[in-house]
């Protein structure tokens, strides 16, 4: 509310459009791993501070070369919008815009903040195959942390530390090494690793055989 200064013992009432401040909340991620989905939370409300609810908000994640990826979503009572962002840039340094346009009665207002993406880690699990008492084959399957199957990468198979070979896993994530015949019917340490790459961590899985 404003002051008459004409008449000092009224007081004018507030008059729109109203000033509105955005803010990222303090438990919105400031970085994400590759290929994941994150959620992003930002807050909107007006110059006394109150909660705006109902009003739509846009999101976008860029570049210096230009925007890569919008989202967009509605204040709740709080004044809170959440919006989801599917990570499928590379790892690197990113922006965050969070706008609001404006309407009749409020002013617009932006909030920037970086935003880190990171390499997705992994994870690669190692079995054999047997053909009777002899350890036919090694077989690699390597996912990402939460699951998904990472395909179309190299993995380096060892046997106590010698390299044996590689191969390349599947739609699956599998990836599969036949084992020499000299390895096959004595104890073992066998060993497969991914070695990562520029969005992916590295990992690997061992297996004791006989």
């Amino acid at each position: 509310n404003l002051v008459d200064w004409l008449n000092p013992g009224r007081i004018e009432p507030r008059r729109p459009p109203f000033v509105t401040t955005l803010a990222f909340s303090e438990s919105s991620p400031v970085s994400g791993q590759h290929t994941d989905q994150v959620t992003i939370e930002a807050g909107l409300a007006d110059d006394e501070g109150t909660a705006v609810e109902g009003q739509t908000l846009v999101l976008e994640l860029s570049t210096a070369s230009g925007v890569l990826e919008t989202a967009t979503a509605t204040t709740n009572v709080a004044g809170v919008a959440h919006f989801t962002l599917g990570l499928d840039e590379m790892p690197g340094e990113y922006g965050l815009r969070v706008s609001f346009a404006g309407s009749d009665t409020l002013l617009g207002s932006v909030a920037d903040q970086s935003f880190t993406v990171v390499k997705e880690a992994t994870a690669t699990v190692l079995s054999a195959r047997m053909k009777g008492a002899r350890t036919d084959a090694l077989v690699a399957t390597v996912t990402e942390d939460d699951g998904p199957a990472v395909e179309g990468r190299p993995v380096l198979f060892y046997a106590d530390g010698q390299l044996l070979g590689q191969a390349v896993t599947s739609s699956t994530g599998v990836a599969t090494l036949a084992v020499p015949a000299k390895y096959g019917t004595k104890k073992t340490t066998y060993t497969a690793t991914f070695a990562g790459d520029s969005a992916y961590e590295t990992s690997s899985g061992e297996l004791a055989a006989r």
